[in-house]
């Protein structure tokens, strides 16, 4: 199972890279600057269809061309390979699973999972709470098959509700209805997903923290304790005079606390951001035990706020999930890699990757 096979062109230094990679762990070293998270961003795009960082897509398509191509052959849990193809041109996106087009990015989603740790994972956790939802949701996409159609209901109505705060009040009670129930249904189903999660994430932060008081807490997006109908009857007002619905599943949260503290609060930089890995490979260890689905792993510059000591830690729990894995370093011998079995080492320098 995994990627087999890589091929990129015209993506932003690079003009043609062509990879196999291993079924295990595959490291990218070079210098700084030298393309290696491109690498790793060719990668995400394969697989969500788009990148992980920041600014507009043109900005991935090498300078002085029109387009780039994303290809791959990714062999799934039966055996079978699909290929997947992305194609970024300055008009828009196509989308090609095994030679056919696709309108839909969540197709490749779920054909290839992935979960991408990159150098602002932290930040953005810590700083964003529509961040800490989409990895919440990240989960319940792949282990809960009617989360992402009702989370769609849900999002249908709620434009609906915004649109109708100026109508009259007859109008916004059939939306409040609506939106009420939805939100109720998404909100058991991602506690629920945060329940099961909560065992995974304490055995991992117990090797990679050394800690056994990490915790999760689900904040529904409106007061505990009441319903949401009440909650947007109470907020009707208020939402009329913004223009836009304050409570419901959509102003969910996710925290995690280390010791009854929110790690904002009560963990180094270096704790934060192994307690968000935890959270991170604990949802690849879920999708594995109730999907018996094997993710693809992403880590981008794992020395940058770990010591050598964590680092180690990382690979072996990285190691242990029997995951395929694409880390960058700047040298080889940085990284200890003794719990792979499976192994390969890209360089990358001035627009090139040679094996070896």
């Amino acid at each position: 199972m995994g990627l087999m096979q890589l091929e990129v062109t015209n993506f932003r230094s690079f003009e043609q890279v062509k990879l196999l990679p291993s079924r295990g762990l595959n490291v990218i070293a070079g210098a700084n600057a030298s393309g290696k998270t491109s690498l790793l961003e060719a990668v995400h795009t394969l697989a969500m269809g788009r990148s992980f960082r920041s600014g507009g897509s043109h900005q991935m398509v090498r300078y002085g061309t029109d387009g780039l191509i994303v290809h791959g052959r990714y062999r799934m849990e039966s055996g079978i390979d699909v290929v997947l193809g992305v194609e970024r041109t300055l008009s828009g996106r196509r989308i090609k699973v095994n030679g056919k087009p696709c309108d839909d990015a969540r197709m490749l989603a779920e054909i290839l999972p992935l979960q991408a740790i990159v150098s602002d994972t932290r930040y953005l956790f810590i700083h964003n709470a529509q961040s800490r939802r989409a990895i919440m949701d990240w989960g319940l996409f792949h282990v809960e098959p009617q989360f992402y159609p009702l989370w769609l209901r849900y999002q249908r109505a709620l434009r609906q509700r915004n649109s109708a705060l100026s109508d009259g009040v007859r109008v916004l009670e059939t939306w409040d209805h609506e939106l009420a129930s939805l939100g109720e249904q998404v909100h058991i189903l991602r506690q629920r997903y945060v329940d099961s999660l909560q065992p995974q994430v304490v055995a991992q932060a117990s090797v990679l923290l050394a800690e056994e008081g990490l915790e999760l807490e689900l904040r529904p997006g409106w007061a505990s304790g009441q319903p949401l109908a009440h909650a947007l009857i109470k907020s009707r007002e208020r939402d009329r005079a913004h223009g836009y619905t304050h409570a419901g599943a959509h102003r969910a949260d996710l925290e995690i606390r280390l010791n009854g503290l929110p790690l904002k609060e009560g963990a180094s930089q270096g704790q934060q951001k192994l307690a968000i890995i935890a959270l991170r490979l604990a949802q690849v260890e879920l999708v594995r035990q109730q999907c018996g689905r094997q993710c693809l792993l992403l880590l981008d510059d794992v020395s940058g706020e770990l010591d050598q000591e964590h680092q180690a830690r990382l690979m072996a729990v990285a190691a242990a999930l029997d995951t395929q894995a694409f880390v960058t370093v700047m040298e080889p011998a940085e990284l200890d890699t003794d719990a792979w079995q499976d192994c390969k080492v890209f360089h990358v320098e001035h627009g090139q990757v040679r094996e070896g």
